[in-house]
């Protein structure tokens, strides 16, 4: 420690000045603070010491000090003016603090300034400033994302333009996530709900690519869902916290995928039984009608909401359970309000259909030949790693009803080293007739969709159909970047935070394109379709030599079938979506790189189609 005593003075009296103090207390160099200057009142203390007018500044000619610790909005002909009266080794910013401190205090300031600013956003800005000096890139462009988010007027501007200023391709997307999670969670553990739950919501809705591409992985979703109940129950006086029930957004994510089939079942019309699964989840998880609102708002349509949480007060109300009944009626009335053109939930017939159900274990070694019972079989096959979807799966296909003479079988390929791999094994391994390719948390509600499907696929041109793709594939041969007016669709998404429909809005087009557009009554011709279903009538091998992992491997079936010369499709179910499909992605760096790794063999197989 130096034996000298520092004489300071600092300009500004803000948040600057504040966190700058900070340091000044860490600090062990003996320090005197000759006087503070700013545009305080007099009679105005800040640090103990009586606020100078900025116009006096001029009384600091006669006066010897060391440092002038500049703490205000940048001011460059101020500065420049302080710089000529008084040398500019004696100006300094003030983060400028770090060099008076060790190692330890330095990391001690750095934690003090965190927790300031995640109390008080205002305080953000300056730290990203701060920690993108110190070399905290990551770091420092989260919390200009969090000064953005939270703070008013100039300095969300100031901040928003920082961050989007930031060259991310440089970024450690890796050592993000990591560091978002943490500080999210230091957030949530101070209780600091509202501003936590605005943070992530910014995140997620703001136009940033690069969040959303890199960043934003599932726990996010699932925090962001769990911060609007427990601030739904707050508002309400509920006494259950969910955040202390869920602490870890891995038992949230199995516990809500449980209450999403529960209230799916009664928006898709399943008979009262089915639906009283929402009454027995309720009651092993001891939750508000509050948790039950968002998640029935983040489970089906917005639509539907508010039927679906009706109904749901109703099985409630039968249950004697009237404090859930109540509460879950008050948010149905709110939707109501929102959505005036809201629709009654669906209904179907719940007459349940014999299906076959067959287990093919991928890692024995040879291929067995899995003899269809009946003349005409429909062979669903899909290869799962849930078990619990593939339940939820079942139920959907017994209501499925079949065209005369034919029956339907499900193919479960289980342990599978990549999709081509097992859907390969399975086309060797099964003869039927027609091949329904699907994921494992694709849900076909529509009790007459396979049956229009196999009628238009029998009777059309096409050997293969989907129910999501793109007429043209762009040069990155990623079919979600193709041009809006190339896309088709006819399913529901279910992104967790809300489910979308996707429907093809044929009304946007006139009669001739129509007539272009439409080549058969149910389909449209595409180039690829997407893998969530791919109905088939003309066995092709799966190219499992060139893809060894769950990347390209429908858009490459979709080139093998095209090198054939047979026409693939879009199936537009009179309009209508019949199928739910669920968005399931973790972003993190070896999805990214075998994700690319496969787009790269894909484009140098099938360059000269595309």
């Amino acid at each position: 420690m130096s034996e000298k005593v520092t004489k300071i003075v600092i300009l500004g009296t803000g948040r600057q000045a504040q966190l700058l103090y900070f340091g000044l207390e860490l600090s062990e160099e003996p320090f005197d603070i000759l006087g503070v200057y700013g545009e305080k009142e007099k009679n105005d203390v800040v640090f103990g010491l009586p606020v100078k007018g900025l116009d006096e500044i001029t009384g600091l000619a006669g006066v010897e000090f060391d440092i002038l610790f500049y703490c205000m909005e940048t001011n460059e002909a101020l500065q420049d003016m302080l710089g000529k009266a008084f040398g500019a080794c004696r100006i300094r910013s003030w983060d400028g603090i770090s060099e008076f401190l060790t190692g330890d205090q330095k990391d001690q300031w750095l934690n003090k300034l965190r927790s300031v600013s995640e109390e008080e956003p205002g305080y953000a800005l300056s730290l990203g400033e701060v920690l993108g000096k110190a070399g905290y890139r990551e770091e420092g462009y989260l919390y200009d994302l969090l000064a953005a988010a939270l703070c008013q007027d100039q300095e969300r501007i100031a901040a928003a333009q920082k961050a989007d200023a930031v060259d991310t391709d440089s970024l450690d997307c890796n050592l993000l996530q990591k560091l978002l999670e943490a500080m999210v969670r230091r957030l949530i553990a101070a209780e600091r709900y509202d501003s936590t739950f605005a943070f992530l919501g910014y995140l997620m809705f703001q136009p940033n690519k690069f969040l959303f591409a890199k960043i934003l992985d599932r726990w996010v979703r699932y925090y962001y869902i769990l911060l609007e109940i427990a601030i739904c129950e707050r508002n309400r006086g509920s006494v259950h916290t969910v955040m202390k029930e869920w602490t870890d957004w891995r038992e949230f994510e199995m516990s809500l995928r449980q209450f999403k089939f529960a209230f799916r079942r009664i928006w898709f019309g399943f008979e009262s039984e089915a639906q009283q699964l929402l009454v027995r989840l309720a009651d092993r998880y001891q939750v508000s009608a509050d948790f039950l609102a968002v998640l029935c708002k983040g489970a089906v349509h917005e639509d539907y909401a508010a039927a679906v949480m009706n109904r749901s007060a109703e099985l409630f109300r039968d249950a004697g359970r009237t404090e859930t009944a109540s509460g879950l009626s008050h948010y149905a009335t709110l939707f109501e309000r929102m959505h005036p053109s809201g629709k009654l939930c669906m209904s179907g017939e719940n007459q349940y259909h014999a299906l076959k159900v067959v287990d093919i274990d991928a890692e024995r070694d040879g291929v067995d030949c899995y003899a269809a019972d009946q003349e005409h079989e429909i062979a669903c096959i899909l290869c799962a790693n849930d078990e619990d979807y593939v339940k939820e799966m079942i139920l959907y296909l017994k209501r499925q009803n079949m065209p005369e003479g034919y029956h339907l079988g499900m193919y479960i390929v289980r342990g599978a080293k990549s999709m081509t791999a097992g859907y390969e094994l399975a086309r060797k391994s099964i003869p039927a007739e027609i091949k329904i390719y699907m994921h494992q948390d694709t849900f076909i509600f529509d009790e007459e969709y396979l049956k229009n499907l196999i009628e238009t696929l029998r009777s059309a041109d096409y050997a293969m159909l989907g129910l999501a793709g793109t007429k043209k594939l762009p040069g990155s041969a990623i079919w979600g970047e193709s041009d809006p007016d190339d896309m088709r669709f006819c399913l529901y998404q279910d992104f967790t935070l809300q489910v979308l429909e996707a429907v093809t809005d044929a009304s946007a087009v006139s009669s001739q394109e129509l007539s272009d557009m439409f080549t058969d009554e149910e389909c449209q011709e595409v180039e690829s379709i997407d893998g969530v279903l791919m109905a088939t009538r003309e066995d092709v091998p799966w190219r499992e030599d060139l893809f060894k992992g769950f990347h390209f491997y429908d858009i490459s079936q979709c080139m093998e079938y095209r090198r054939r010369g047979y026409r693939v499709g879009i199936f537009e179910n009179g309009g209508c979506a019949g199928v739910l499909h669920e968005v399931n992605v973790s972003k993190n760096e070896a999805y990214e790189r075998l994700y690319e790794e496969a787009r790269r063999r894909f484009l140098q197989e099938y360059h000269e189609q595309t």
